[in-house]
């Protein structure tokens, strides 16, 4: 196929409906109140003939059912609806989600019974919590995906759905190149190598900057994929009939690529015998790629950060201790990430020079204290995990810009460590799924598990155990009708408390008989104020108003403007907190790459 510049079509109203165009676009944003946000990686597509060419390219027909990851304000979804195809679209940004079926009946009425909207990251579907595919042999994926998190998103959903057959993606042109790349070139790594384990792919277009809005600063290009079939490599299939292990064959590709300076040899040692290398005909002197390693291309990835949402509890029922768990509390909970964000940048060093750890922010707390130990900084440990778990030497600069209250209840350091494993995942060029990150992360904290992936979960064991939760699940749809979303306030304190003393209290006193939190009640009894800005808040409007996690933070669902309004004027003149943050929930983590 040949690439091209920019390609229009001056015909863009059809029998079905028509296209949207830059007026169109503009106009459904600013009514929304949407403005695009590097938080979610946002360009939206202003040309009509983009689209088409995008799903010309992808070959949609009537008969297809395709699944699109971040429609945006709806132009490529327009197009795709255009030929007749059912569709499922995955939006993370709730108003975006909330303004695209308007956006369709408006524009293309008659596709209104094809087309249904998700509001979920795509990081975290599985054909449990997205079964729109489960009765299909094959459907494909079209998209224009955010450009920061492009590779993890298609490696996980080839990963989980076994029928996905083929996708077209638009994504930034470095992106396209390595993911298409062959054996023997200086950008041939990790995504190329896991990519060509399910499939084929080529790059088949490059699109220019002045078809979106806001243009970006790079390239764009066009991905075509063809899964194999049987799902695999065929040279993954062995004389008896059973197939290479496929997690076995990442460890290997893991291994091989995340350590670009060593040897085959070296790197794979623990893992790979020395016999095996000539069995299999390599050289063990040669390196993953045989060629420069990516860090000496204009390819590498040198600096990424991480925003990681705050947590609260909407629910905390809290069990007996558990000596096996080194006396932790058995846990049942409803985790749900709020709109406060701590900033974790992470960037290489020189080979050899360890880490090093840099904090800012207001609110610090006892972490700028003169006697803190930064190697006990969560962050620093989550370096240090991921670098054991990878092979990799961990030489990374940390920075963290700290807004989550510290000591409040609400993960801020288990925020700041999934942010970390986020970033190095990214940074080191890794392609782990969120399982394995997850695995990383438990080892870690009770809350790091969830907050890799924000929205609604639940955790049991000691938390650790996630299954999270889809935000039009039967469980979520309650807790919402209850309260338990959209705006809220929260109330923080220059004062800290430490969660081993609030559960100490909660072995002496118990939970109250109606909280839903069951920490609460010794929360207050060691900070009482707590108390005071529940009730204030209660009495003001909130529909729901409780202490986060193991306090001292205290959240407030308010349903309206004015509801916020009237719990913050009634914080400020009671002083029962000492700091007011409006945000919204559920959020979710966001993947920057910088340089």
């Amino acid at each position: 196929m040949t690439e091209h510049a920019n390609e229009t079509n001056a015909t863009d109203e059809t029998a079905q409906g028509r296209l949207l165009g830059a007026a169109d676009i503009r106009r459904i944003a600013a009514e929304a109140g949407i403005s695009p946000t590097k938080k979610f990686g946002q360009n939206f597509v202003i040309d009509p003939g983009t689209v088409r060419r995008i799903v010309r390219e992808a070959g949609v027909t009537a008969d297809d059912h395709v699944l699109e990851v971040g429609p945006g304000l709806g132009s490529l979804t327009l197009a795709i609806l255009e030929t007749g195809a059912t569709m499922t679209a995955v939006e993370i940004d709730p108003p975006v989600a909330e303004r695209l079926p308007g956006t369709i009946a408006e524009f293309m009425p008659d596709a209104v019974d094809r087309f249904r909207v998700v509001n979920r990251d795509a990081l975290t579907v599985t054909p449990e919590n997205l079964p729109d595919f489960q009765n299909d042999d094959s459907f494909t994926l079209v998209a224009n995906l955010p450009y920061n998190v492009a590779t993890p998103i298609l490696l996980t959903l080839l990963e989980r759905f076994d029928n996905l057959g083929t996708f077209l993606v638009m994504v930034q042109k470095e992106v396209a190149d390595r993911l298409s790349e062959k054996p023997g070139s200086k950008i041939y790594g990790t995504p190329s190598v896991k990519l060509a384990w399910y499939g084929t792919a080529e790059r088949v277009g490059i699109i220019g900057r002045n078809v979106f809005w806001p243009a970006p600063n790079v390239d764009s290009a066009l991905v075509l994929f063809k899964r194999y079939e049987g799902g695999h490599t065929p040279s993954a299939n062995n004389p008896d009939g059973s197939v290479v292990d496929r997690e076995n064959v990442f460890r290997l590709i893991d291994a091989a690529f995340g350590q670009r300076r060593k040897t085959l040899h070296a790197a794979l040692k623990k893992i790979v015998p020395s016999e095996a290398f000539e069995q299999a005909g390599i050289d063990p002197t040669s390196r993953g790629r045989g060629v420069a390693s990516m860090s000496d291309t204009n390819t590498a990835i040198n600096t990424v950060s991480v925003d990681c949402p705050a947590k609260t509890n909407l629910t905390l029922h809290v069990g007996r201790p558990r000596s096996e768990w080194g006396g932790r509390h058995e846990l049942d909970t409803i985790y749900c990430a709020v709109g406060v964000y701590d900033t974790v940048t992470t960037s290489r060093k020189k080979p050899g020079s360890g880490f090093s750890l840099n904090l800012e922010g207001a609110y610090l707390g006892d972490l700028a204290s003169s006697g803190s130990d930064m190697r006990r900084n969560h962050a620093v440990l989550a370096l240090f995990a991921m670098a054991e778990a990878s092979g990799h030497e961990p030489d990374v600069a940390l920075n963290i810009e700290k807004r989550i209250p510290v000591g409040a209840g609400m993960a801020g350091g288990s925020a700041d460590a999934a942010a970390t494993i986020l970033a190095l995942n990214t940074l080191w060029n890794l392609d782990w799924s969120i399982e394995r990150l997850q695995q990383v992360a438990a080892t870690l904290g009770a809350d790091m598990p969830f907050c890799l992936t924000g929205g609604y979960a639940r955790g049991t064991g000691f938390g650790e155990q996630i299954e999270q939760l889809s935000e039009n699940s039967d469980a979520v749809l309650e807790l919402t009708d209850q309260g338990f979303a959209g705006r809220l306030l929260v109330g923080a304190y220059q004062a800290e408390l430490r969660t081993p003393e609030v559960y100490a209290m909660f072995d002496q006193i118990g939970a109250g008989a109606t909280d839903n939190n069951h920490l609460q009640q010794a929360s207050i009894s060691l900070h009482p104020r707590s108390g005071q800005a529940i009730d204030e808040a209660l009495q003001a409007g909130a529909k729901q108003a409780f202490v986060s996690g193991s306090g001292p933070s205290v959240i407030a669902f308010v349903p309206t403007d004015d509801a916020a309004r009237a719990v913050q004027s009634a914080w400020q003149q009671s002083r029962c907190v000492d700091r007011i943050i409006a945000t919204k929930a559920p959020a979710h983590p966001i993947v920057h790459i910088i340089a």
